[in-house]
């Protein structure tokens, strides 16, 4: 008779509402948002974020932000990262994390690459924005942060809801 491999697998769903006001912390990390949501090496993420948020200037429409990066006088949390975006970390505290990374550097809606704008990287290490998925390594464990990638932070109004799911794998 032959085996069969089954694999099992349970999903953990929370949902969270990050204020836009949300980003740097007194270490300089990313943080100020923490879920308190814990996750291991071999789980899977599942983030969807809903809503806009004014920025002090203009109308930011989703948690993609602008396609472009921050004026580099404000001094955004990560400089390279699309303005205005919905980022992320995991880790242990709100320093020394690791930046969630898809390794893809691709725009979840329009498909446009952060080369293809000018920008290489523009959607790469750190960006959630509206959609984002990865399966968990083992130098990426702890709680997950999330933040705005902009600055300052103080003349923002709104919040972004976000949906995480973890899918926890067994054989």
């Amino acid at each position: 008779m032959d085996s069969v491999k089954v694999t099992v697998y349970s999903i953990v769903e929370q949902t969270f509402v990050v204020d836009s006001r949300s980003g740097l912390n007194s270490f300089g990390g990313i943080g100020l948002y923490d879920t308190e949501f814990h996750v291991k090496e071999s789980d899977s993420l599942i983030i969807e974020a809903n809503g806009g948020f004014y920025n002090g200037i203009s109308n930011v429409q989703d948690a993609n932000g602008f396609p472009g990066l921050a004026d580099p006088n404000f001094q955004p949390m990560l400089p390279n990262i699309a303005s205005n975006s919905l980022i992320g970390s995991i880790g242990s505290s709100f320093s020394g994390n690791a930046l969630l990374d898809d390794g893809l550097d691709i725009h979840p809606v329009t498909g446009q690459t952060g080369s293809e704008l000018g920008h290489p990287g523009l959607y790469g290490l750190g960006f959630v924005g509206t959609s984002f998925s990865v399966r968990i390594s083992s130098t990426s464990v702890g709680k997950i942060y999330f933040a705005i990638n902009d600055s300052p932070l103080d003349d923002n109004s709104g919040n972004i809801t976000i949906k995480v799911q973890k899918l926890i794998f067994t054989e």
